[in-house]
């Protein structure tokens, strides 16, 4: 049997040494960073209303005054009632420090959260200042906003595709290659920005999105968005 099965063995054998390797494809990968500064057009924060007393009743009583003192302040600043929404309500014991710094309970105290989303810009000197001119009102969690900044985090990521296809393509003509198909792209997580990573790019997304008047006129602070992605295409040789 061994003996019959000998001839077999070296045929493969002989395939094997004549068929070549498969080649490995060509292929180059890239990462395309761009950051866009985008002018503000609204704010976000929460409001948060304390009150205290000596019952829970009254305590509840307290706040829901106070909280209907602070919205008709900001409604009349020209914030629309819709705009602010009651997003949470806490009730429990009230704690102060002792003369020694124990601690002592001093009562009941209720407090309630609210949303706040100023659309207009223009508005939110009014509205900071009526809240400023309400007793036991605290901000918490303020953030400028834009409202198309969905679509214009999909442009930017665009742009991040655009510009590692163009660095993709300027090193594969240096190698004496252009691209062909594309095999595979991901997004990159943006935990920090490399400044010099597509700079002209950069400039040029920068130049598109920013609006200096809108941002002089509002006093606010830049939102930045940022998009990164990762591809390989293929190398394709140029017949020389």
């Amino acid at each position: 049997m061994l003996g019959a099965m000998r001839p077999i063995s070296i045929l493969l054998l002989s395939l094997a040494t004549v068929l070549p390797a498969a080649e490995m494809p060509r292929t180059i990968t890239v990462p395309g960073t761009v950051v866009a500064d985008l002018a503000p057009d609204g704010a976000r924060f929460e409001l948060v209303v304390a009150s205290r007393a000596a019952t829970t009743g009254a305590a509840r009583a307290a706040n829901r005054s106070a909280v209907e003192a602070v919205l008709a302040k900001i409604h009349a600043a020209g914030l629309a009632p819709e705009r602010t929404t009651r997003s949470a309500l806490e009730q429990g014991r009230a704690w102060d420090r002792g003369e020694r710094g124990e601690v002592v309970w001093s009562g009941w105290a209720c407090t309630t959260r609210l949303a706040v989303v100023v659309d207009d810009l223009a508005r939110l000197d009014a509205v900071v200042d009526a809240i400023a001119a309400s007793e036991g009102v605290e901000t918490s969690g303020f953030a400028f906003t834009r409202t198309d900044e969905i679509p214009q985090r999909a442009a930017v990521r665009l742009k991040a595709l655009a510009a590692a296809r163009d660095k993709a393509a300027a090193l594969a003509a240096a190698a004496g290659c252009a691209l062909g198909e594309p095999r595979t792209i991901r997004e990159t997580e943006q935990g920090g920005w490399n400044p010099y990573a597509n700079r002209a790019y950069n400039g040029e997304v920068q130049g598109v999105f920013n609006d200096a008047t809108a941002q002089a006129s509002a006093g606010a602070s830049l939102i930045r968005v940022s998009a990164g992605v990762e591809a390989t295409w293929d190398l394709v040789p140029l017949v020389r």
